[in-house]
């Protein structure tokens, strides 16, 4: 879906990538500081794509939905609360990745933690936001057609 210069469409296949190598890094053995060094720039592109991705929907798409189909007003401001929860677990994880180090074994696991919870929401709320699209647009306003 395209809307003006915005696209939500590559923006959640740009992020899916991410996350899909986030998780592949998240499963490896955590037996060398290498696990580490290739999970840190992941988490902080995942951050940097996921706040102006957030910003842009709830500018232009939450916006669209809330003025064309005002019952959807409550799903909204859930999805918008929860861009607020994502944003601020993965400020937290850049956070981590910035300040530990491979011997604290409680910090890694914290950090593994936080991001497997964080991208579990993620996937959840992605689902939501395509549930939300397919009522709104296609399903109420025919504009599949």
């Amino acid at each position: 879906m395209k809307s003006g210069a915005y696209d939500v469409l590559s923006e959640h296949q740009h992020i899916r990538r991410l996350v899909d190598s986030v998780e592949a890094a998240l499963e490896k053995p955590r037996v060398s500081a290498e696990w580490l060094d290739q999970l840190s720039p992941l988490v902080r592109q995942v951050a940097a794509a996921a706040g102006p991705h957030f910003d842009g929907e709830e500018a232009e798409f939450f916006v669209d939905v809330r003025e064309r189909l005002p019952r959807f007003g409550v799903t909204v401001d859930k999805l918008i609360q929860q861009h607020e929860r994502l944003k601020s677990d993965f400020a937290e994880a850049v956070r981590l990745v910035d300040t530990i180090s491979f011997a604290d074994t409680a910090d890694l696991d914290a950090l593994a933690t936080r991001m497997t919870k964080a991208l579990r929401l993620l996937r959840t709320h992605e689902e939501q936001e395509n549930e939300l699209m397919l009522m709104a647009y296609w399903q109420d306003l025919g504009e599949a057609d």
